[in-house]
């Protein structure tokens, strides 16, 4: 059976349509086909006042589009073809599961692994935020850590958990194949999972300063990663 996921607004739906979604499903506000005559076999002409009650925005579009969900990959798939994974303990925010979606995109995240307990990836608040990340990238979703485990040693990567305790980020050397794992907001990682990490990386920080927002976390240490990869020196400076 098919399942669909809301996209609200025509500049996200049409990126979902350049990165080869397939529609199921589109509502245009009545007064608006003629900007979506590409996709009329498979619109329905609405009132304003239905797109109000469709839509999860305070300010509803005058477009929302149910796109199918696309599979990209199984775990196996993950494990077998790429290299630097990112991994998703208990998230619950779904904006920061989108903002992280995006950032893992950007700054060259082969794919990404929530773990069971993680909100959905198409959340419609998690869609928006990811601005279209999340169309492309290589997501699996409600994977047990057992499981996972098992496969990340089968095919020989280095787990890492991001803490605030642990090896400085700076100058780390990141192996070649890598797997990152970061925690629920506020709780952290749960103690099993840093436990069975070959290393737990920090990332410094003014002691005023107790922890990071997950989603920045993530951003800042792919940034490391694919900076140190490419062996792009900085100057470093303390901390005050």
């Amino acid at each position: 059976m098919e399942e669909n996921f809301m996209v609200e607004g025509e500049k996200l739906i049409r990126e979902g349509i350049r990165s080869g979604l397939q529609l199921h499903t589109l509502f245009i506000e009545e007064g608006r086909e003629t900007e979506w005559e590409d996709a009329l076999e498979v619109a329905l002409v609405t009132p304003r006042l239905l797109m109000k009650k469709l839509s999860n925005l305070e300010n509803a579009p005058t477009i929302i589009g149910f796109f199918i969900r696309k599979t990209f990959a199984t775990l196996n798939d993950v494990v077998e073809r790429y290299r630097n994974l990112i991994i998703l303990d208990r998230i619950q925010d779904p904006g920061n599961l989108g903002t992280i979606l995006r950032s893992c995109e950007a700054l060259e995240a082969d794919a990404v692994i929530l773990l069971q307990g993680t909100c959905s990836p198409w959340n419609s608040k998690a869609v928006r935020a990811a601005m279209g990340s999340s169309f492309r990238l290589p997501i699996v979703s409600d994977i047990d850590e057992e499981i996972l485990f098992s496969r990340l040693r089968e095919h020989d990567f280095c787990c890492l958990a991001a803490d605030t305790r642990g090896t400085q980020l700076w100058g780390f050397r990141f192996p070649d194949k890598t797997a990152l794992f970061f925690g629920t907001e506020g709780a952290g990682l749960s103690p099993n999972i840093t436990k069975r990490c070959s290393e737990t990386l920090r990332i410094p920080m003014t002691d005023r300063v107790e922890s990071l927002n997950v989603s920045t976390s993530v951003a800042i240490c792919l940034y490391e990663r694919l900076r140190s990869n490419r062996n792009i020196s900085i100057v470093q400076a303390p901390l005050t």
